[in-house]
């Protein structure tokens, strides 16, 4: 047996004309005032959902750490209200970023200081290991950073064997020669580019290399 559809009531009639038109127009203005207000309330919901899902990288170094022992650090911070997919992280010296692949710290002073660095293995009797003295290095790259969390890709203590190379690092850091570029994105897809000493982030269509710059509007 078919089913009959169930059709709309229609607004009572009063058996006055103008007073039935009015009710009809009233009815039809709420019908599209209903309309209105639910197609805001779900831009507004959508806009808090992406509010409270939007990461945001900074990018900074320095030349001592909690304890105030000399030490270079270099830091990915999350400041966004959400988790950044990291893509990729980059260090650049000079204009030319080093190799993925490399030991962030050697492949840091080989860049910058390649002088200071043979220097101080001479001083060490050919040991490379001995005249760079204690470091540790932390991935940057491909890795989730939730909000308000941090990740070091690089802490480097200064002593009194590696102090003349440690120094020249410092200097080239604080000169602007070390630079270092991250391309994030949201869980929404959306990317950007943060860069050392720049602000804000840049938007990106993706973190795919040669990627095109996405309208700001478009994001957070």
């Amino acid at each position: 047996m078919a089913l009959e559809g169930i059709e709309p009531p229609e607004p009572r009639k009063t058996g006055h004309r103008w007073l039935d038109v009015v009710v009809a127009l009233l009815a039809l203005f709420m019908s599209v005032l209903s309309i209105f207000v639910a197609q805001h309330t779900s831009q507004t919901m959508e806009r808090l959902v992406h509010a409270n899902s939007w990461p945001f990288l900074q990018l900074g170094s320095g030349n001592s750490n909690d304890e105030r022992v000399a030490e270079l650090v270099f830091g990915v911070s999350n400041v966004g209200t959400g988790p950044a997919r990291i893509h990729s992280f980059d260090v650049i010296i000079d204009g030319r970023p080093i190799s993925r692949e490399r030991n962030m710290t050697y492949g840091i002073i080989e860049a910058c200081c390649s002088e200071e660095f043979e220097a101080a293995v001479a001083r060490s009797g050919g040991d490379r290991l001995a005249a760079v003295g204690y470091d540790l290095t932390s991935p940057a790259s491909q890795i989730f950073l939730a909000s308000n969390e941090e990740v070091a890709p690089m802490r480097w203590t200064r002593s009194e064997i590696n102090h003349e190379l440690w120094t020249a690092v410092d200097m080239a850091r604080q000169t602007g020669r070390i630079q270092m570029r991250a391309c994030y994105c949201s869980v929404f897809d959306e990317c950007w580019i943060a860069e050392t000493n720049v602000f804000p982030p840049t938007p990106v269509a993706s973190c795919e290399p040669g990627a095109p710059p996405r309208d700001a509007g478009a994001g957070h």
